[in-house]
């Protein structure tokens, strides 16, 4: 009876150093299955890039929670946009073709896929002469969002610090904001 051959496994710095031939860089970073269709990466993958330990230069991380949370403790050099416009002036007038935008909420289960999924079909859209070239082929979403993040990475946080979303003291701005929002939708 032979047994079977062990299997290789691939270490994650070992994964960044694969290129592949007519590729964007972005396109070798490692997705995680999932069952909502979103192209969705690791927060472990996230801190590889802050850090500096990948092959990829540039890239863009949108949060998408609440002012008082991202002001409460964010993702370093995370943006952040809660609306629509403000993805689009972020985006409008720079160079993010072919760039991975990394976008996140909270959990990342409500406000961050949504804007992923917006501004997917935003740049769709815009490109529909062109199907299927994107502007914005590299999207992501992080799975777990910040509160995963800040939970295993606190140090590349600032303030190295996590407001919930649904805590007491903020409580006010928080029917002020979802009142706005039914208001604009």
């Amino acid at each position: 009876m032979s047994a079977d051959p062990p299997m290789h496994q691939c270490k994650l710095e070992d994964f960044f150093t694969q290129k592949t031939q007519g590729k964007s860089e972005a396109e070798i970073l490692p997705k995680l299955p999932n069952s909502i269709g979103i192209d969705t990466i690791s927060p472990s993958t996230v801190a590889l890039l802050l850090k500096g330990d990948l092959l990829i230069d540039k890239f863009l991380i949108l949060d998408c929670r609440f002012d008082y949370e991202y002001e409460g403790g964010h993702i370093l050099s995370a943006q952040n946009t809660t609306s629509k416009d403000q993805v689009l002036n972020l985006l409008e007038g720079h160079d993010w073709e072919n760039v991975p935008i990394i976008i996140h909420c909270e959990f990342s289960q409500m406000r961050g896929p949504a804007m992923l999924k917006w501004l997917r079909n935003y740049d769709r859209n815009q490109n529909i002469e062109n199907y299927p070239n994107l502007t914005y082929p590299e999207l992501y979403l992080m799975q777990g969002g910040y509160a995963e993040f800040f939970a295993s990475n606190p140090e590349l946080c600032a303030p190295c610090n996590y407001v919930p979303c649904n805590q007491k003291k903020h409580k006010r701005a928080l029917t002020q904001i979802k009142k706005h929002h039914k208001l604009i939708m």
